[in-house]
């Protein structure tokens, strides 16, 4: 039978989603005169905290290995 790594989706899937989240707050919490901004501010910390947040979860933690 074949082994179903849950936890892995599981932990991309929380890292994805908290990513997000950081990226709405950066984007909202700059200020008045950087709304050309938004956009890349709100993406690059979508893609540095859920890159650091899978990182994290298989070279710490071990998630998703044998």
């Amino acid at each position: 039978m074949r082994r179903s790594n849950w936890k892995a989706k599981v932990m991309f899937a929380i890292a994805v989603v908290i990513g997000i989240a950081a990226g709405i707050g950066a984007a909202a919490a700059l200020p008045a005169g950087y709304e050309v901004y938004k956009g890349i501010v709100g993406f690059g910390t979508w893609i540095l905290v859920s890159g650091a947040a899978i990182y994290l979860s298989v070279r710490v933690f071990k998630i998703g290995r044998d």
